[in-house]
């Protein structure tokens, strides 16, 4: 999300689809928690900027966590510089920041952590500490023998009452179909294509939200994006993605939203 409006649009998209936003204030913040001045945020594969972290502090985040597996944001001043005009000229105060002379002063006033080993990173995030959990078209990219040990650890990190939004990219990244759902379990994952940049885990959806409500996560709501017809012909598909029902087969995209109950407290 290396572009300032672009990543404000996306965010706030998601902050409102987990009923995340105050509505009366001048500008969108956060709303606020009864029981702590403190609002900590986790977006999982922030990819080519860390310009969340700046978002959401001007929200009224005290601290945010960006994961991935890789250094691949552009971290730089005049980054964050682009980013820090574009939220005042949506309203938002950011005369502390606009002061400050150097990138790391910026990561250090806003409460930023970027983190690069992935799942292992999250292990060492304190328990039930969490407020907001996002991502933007991540999970398809998880490896498949370890989603559930992400799903785990995610559950763990988020208070009870905290919310997750993920959006989901079930297309393939080859052509934008299903052309990946064409090559066998045993193809698929080696290493040509496991850790190639257009590798996705094929998990569909109902199988998503099966995996992640069994963690404990509760679903609050879901939002599927379909295509009219099926852009690939189910003879050409593998088995068991032949099998699938055609309605699963043409969600091409999901938005969920979850919360972790106060009884399920760990």
């Amino acid at each position: 999300m290396d572009e300032p409006k672009w990543a404000y649009d996306t965010f706030l998209r998601h902050a409102a689809y987990g009923d995340l936003l105050h509505h009366n204030a001048s500008v969108c913040t956060f709303v606020e928690r009864k029981d702590s001045a403190e609002f900590e945020v986790l977006e999982l594969g922030p990819g080519d900027s860390i310009f969340t972290a700046i978002i959401a502090n001007r929200m009224g985040a005290s601290k945010s966590y960006l994961v991935d597996v890789a250094d691949a944001a552009l971290s730089g001043y005049d980054d964050c510089r682009r980013m820090i005009r574009y939220l005042e000229d949506k309203g938002f105060c950011c005369d502390d920041l606009i002061s400050l002379k150097d990138s790391k002063a910026i990561y250090d006033r806003i409460g930023l952590e970027y983190a690069i080993r992935g799942i292992e990173s999250i292990k060492l995030m304190e328990s039930n500490s969490i407020d907001f959990i996002v991502s933007n078209s991540v999970l398809e990219h998880l490896p498949k023998r370890e989603f559930e040990g992400y799903m785990e650890e995610l559950y763990r990190v988020l208070r009870p009452g905290g919310k997750v939004v993920h959006h989901i990219d079930l297309k393939d990244h080859l052509g934008g179909g299903l052309y990946n759902l064409r090559f066998s379990e045993q193809v698929w994952e080696r290493p040509l294509f496991s850790q190639s940049g257009f590798y996705t885990n094929r998990i569909r959806c109902n199988a998503l939200i099966e995996l992640i409500t069994a963690v404990g996560f509760h679903l609050e709501k879901v939002s599927e994006f379909t295509w009219s017809e099926l852009p690939i012909s189910r003879e050409s598909l593998a088995a068991p993605f032949r099998y699938l029902s055609e309605e699963e087969l043409k969600i091409r995209g999901v938005h969920i939203a979850l919360t972790k109950n106060g009884e399920d407290c760990k």
